[in-house]
């Protein structure tokens, strides 16, 4: 099975910025990860734009509980962005399947840091396109006419990811709690 991470999202923000810097807001796993890192110096050294990065630490958290406009999230979210923007960051870059749920949020914190309007980069197309691309070349993408069926598995807690996907995309799979997929 495939599985794709978010680092197609930083290929289409050098398109979009003007500054030449992006920021991108993503997981601390996410950002200290080998692959992240590669493509971000290769896709650097090849255009001259700068990434800027921040380490989201609670924010996942905060969009799992629900919290997607309280005070504490809007809280994490201007702490997070607002360096970012300092550092002339124009085109933010969501680098976790979570913060599209706080994308207001995001908008709001970069227009109080002082800069409006920012370009804001979800990585959830590109990571379908990637993955469709994936799936054809591998000859293992399932015919429209086959529904398919869901099932999400986590080694967390089995209630709190189904509450997530019944709050945050209104789906009710089969959760499976301790298992690893490799």
């Amino acid at each position: 099975m495939p599985v794709i991470g978010v680092e197609p999202g930083l290929k289409p923000s050098v398109a979009l910025t003007q500054s030449r810097t992006v920021g991108v807001l993503a997981t601390d796993r996410t950002l200290a990860s080998a692959k992240f890192n590669l493509l971000r110096e290769q896709i650097s050294a090849a255009t001259g734009v700068r990434f800027v990065t921040q380490a989201c630490i609670g924010l996942a958290n905060q969009v799992e509980k629900g919290e997607l406009q309280s005070t504490a999230t809007a809280l994490l979210v201007h702490r997070y962005v607002a360096p970012l923007i300092a550092q002339g960051a124009d085109t933010l870059v969501l680098g976790c399947t979570h913060y599209p749920f706080v994308q207001a949020l995001i908008e709001e914190a970069a227009m109080r840091a002082g800069k409006s309007p920012v370009t804001i980069i979800d990585t959830g197309a590109a990571v379908a396109r990637q993955l469709l691309r994936l799936l054809e070349q591998d000859g293992i993408q399932n015919p429209a006419s086959h529904a398919g069926t869901l099932e999400a598995f986590t080694t967390g807690s089995r209630t709190t990811l189904a509450a997530a996907f019944t709050t945050l995309l209104n789906l009710h799979p089969v959760v499976i709690e301790g298992r690893v997929m490799r």
